[in-house]
């Protein structure tokens, strides 16, 4: 997962196509997660 992780990051980088970062595509991954579990608003 790590390593498709790096890859789309880069893919979208080259792309300029947002979220491209790392934590960016993470953090979007993530946040409907903790949302339904009640850590977020």
């Amino acid at each position: 997962m790590a390593e498709s992780l790096k890859r789309a990051s880069l893919q979208r980088q080259l792309e300029k196509v947002e979220p491209n970062t790392l934590t960016e595509i993470l953090e979007e991954a993530v946040e409907p997660w903790l949302k339904k579990h009640g850590y977020l608003d």
